[in-house]
């Protein structure tokens, strides 16, 4: 039997596609004026659905998103501080002092306490690494037996000021723009292999944007039931 034409999946087009087939068959006679809503249009489709999905509306698929945005589970909960992102900041602040508080009481507080420091608007440029202590002839002469490198590698980060900082291990967990950009040298054993290079160059991460909106209550928010309690005192 012949399937509906309901039924029929269409191919899918990018966002902007749609928007423009949308937009040119209302605006029939007024073209400019349907070119500038247009672009407006377009920038908060760019916005809302495609930069939150870490892309672009020329990139996003309408079926598909549709799909995603119909199966999407949002929950009843809604994850929000009270007044600003501030108090986030401030509340981990706080578990900080409190971890380096009990350090001191623990280890005596002395130079090698172990302390959690954050060091901010301090930017890192640069990674590598230094040969830092240098072993025994002995214990080179076992390591070379083991086939491994006879000194002990330390990672050294550099700010953009010069400072550096010796570490035992580090995380790095930058946005990929700054990747991109290679606002930070890996050096030494820390160049990035080709693979995880050209990963960085390919994968592309679009800007986005955050809109905040104030609505009010009965003005700008209205829900059905409430016009439905109207009625009723009427």
């Amino acid at each position: 039997s012949e399937k509906n034409k309901d039924d029929i999946i269409p191919m899918d087009v990018s966002l902007s596609q749609f928007t423009e087939q949308v937009l040119q068959n209302e605006g029939e006679g007024e073209e400019e004026e349907t070119s500038k809503n247009m672009e407006v249009v377009k920038q908060i489709l760019d916005s809302i659905y495609a930069k939150t999905a870490g892309t672009s509306i020329q990139h996003y698929g309408v079926n598909e998103g549709a799909r995603e945005e119909v199966s999407w589970d949002y929950t009843e909960s809604n994850y929000r501080t009270e007044h600003c992102f501030a108090e986030l900041v401030e509340y981990f602040m706080q578990q900080i002092d409190q971890i380096n508080d009990k350090n001191k009481k623990k280890e005596g507080g002395g130079r090698d306490c172990t302390m959690i420091e954050l060091h901010t608007s301090t930017p890192i440029v640069k990674i590598s690494s230094s040969s830092l202590v240098v072993l025994s002839r002995q214990q080179q002469q076992q390591n070379n037996n083991n086939n491994n490198n006879n000194k002990k590698r330390r990672v050294w980060l550099t700010t953009r000021e010069g400072v550096r900082y010796v570490c035992d291990k580090v995380i790095v967990a930058v946005p990929l723009a700054v990747l991109k950009a290679q606002m930070i040298q890996f050096c030494d054993d820390y160049v990035l292999p080709p693979a995880k290079q050209d990963a960085i160059d390919t994968i592309q991460m679009h800007s986005g944007m955050k809109a905040h909106m104030l609505l009010r209550y009965g003005v700008d928010i209205i829900y059905p039931e409430d016009n439905n309690n109207d009625d009723d005192d009427d």
